[in-house]
């Protein structure tokens, strides 16, 4: 029962973080993770010409599928370099717990 009274805790306080920081913010609900996805693999696929939005997109985001997952990844600019996944909010407070 304390995990559950710690995660509406971690909740409510990220939620209040959220609407102070605007928009400009790295942190994600699961359905804006999605849409991210959603938006970067459209821009990604794109044959015609690509809006300033989208290679701004493609600059800060890429994914990965993994099974039958997409991860949000800070694009990899070399070979060697490591993957550094975004996380949303779900996934943030189990990092966080375990």
């Amino acid at each position: 029962m304390m995990a559950d009274e710690m995660k509406k805790r971690f909740y409510e306080s990220t939620i209040v973080l959220i609407a102070s920081k605007g928009k400009n913010n790295q942190l994600f609900t699961n359905d804006q993770y999605m849409s991210l996805i959603l938006k970067v693999e459209e821009s990604k696929n794109k044959i015609t010409k690509k809006t300033p939005e989208d290679y701004q997109r493609l600059a800060r985001y890429d994914f990965v599928k993994i099974g039958a997952s997409e991860k949000l990844i800070i694009p990899v600019k070399n070979e060697g370099d490591p993957i550094i996944y975004y996380a949303h909010l779900d996934e943030t407070f189990q990092i966080i717990h375990d």
